[in-house]
């Protein structure tokens, strides 16, 4: 297995990035169902497993 190690090799063109996400279906990852977990947390994961292993939404912010 080769180890990705840039963000543009792991996500997809369309993928909305975020500083946090929400983990809305873990699949087989360490992470809970509705856990916060930040980009760097994703990234990571994403070395080792493919995109399609779990699913998460982007976590908006409001700044006034």
């Amino acid at each position: 297995m080769i180890k990705l190690t840039t963000v543009q090799q792991v996500l997809p063109t369309d993928f909305i990035q975020s500083e946090k996400y929400t983990v809305i279906e873990p699949g087989l990852s360490h992470f809970n169902k509705d856990q916060t977990i930040t980009h760097n947390e994703l990234i990571e994961y994403l070395k080792d497993q493919p995109l399609n292993t779990i699913n998460v939404l982007p976590m908006l912010t409001y700044s006034k």
